[in-house]
């Protein structure tokens, strides 16, 4: 798809950390609200069947929403020291993470999806392993995500479990 059109304003919200793009064509506005929800996104916050069916693209998407709405994390999981790394995703729409998840598992990662605080959900990808998967299969592109890891698999942290051996 190509739109040719002079550059519309985008204005930035410092209170939600989240851009406004203004614009007056109505087909411009017809096309990107197929792929972009329009409004409250909650209750119909859905990926795309285009993205769905094509691997490429959905790891490109899942990246994406990881670098904006997820974080890197890691857990001491009873020990004294934080050792146990996790991928998490948060959104207002659990079956938006599902769907999410299930495809992931598709491609071999495991995980969960749980309620967080008043009105979120957490889609939780945990363990080693799955963090080789994700790094060698989706990545990221957020620098703040990639020196969390760098610096776990430079100094990895003695612990019990399988070693990432990268």
């Amino acid at each position: 798809m190509r739109i040719d059109v002079a550059t519309p304003p985008v204005k930035q919200t410092l209170v939600e950390k989240s851009h406004f793009i203004r614009f007056s064509d109505k087909k411009i506005f017809t096309t990107l609200s197929k792929y972009l929800p329009i409004g409250r996104k909650y209750e119909r916050l859905i990926v795309p069947n285009e993205i769905l069916c094509n691997k490429n693209f959905l790891f490109a998407y899942i990246r994406g929403l990881a670098d904006t709405d997820g974080c890197v994390i890691f857990s001491k999981q009873h020990q004294k020291y934080r050792y146990y790394p996790r991928v998490e995703i948060t959104s207002k729409s659990k079956q938006f993470l599902l769907t999410i998840l299930l495809k992931l598992e598709q491609e071999g990662f495991y995980g969960s999806v749980s309620h967080k605080g008043n009105e979120s959900y957490r889609l939780e990808i945990p363990g080693p392993k799955n963090l080789k998967l994700w790094m060698n299969q989706i990545g990221f592109h957020n620098p703040k995500h990639n020196k969390k890891v760098e610096g776990y698999l430079r100094n990895p942290p003695k612990r019990p479990g399988p070693d990432l051996n990268w």
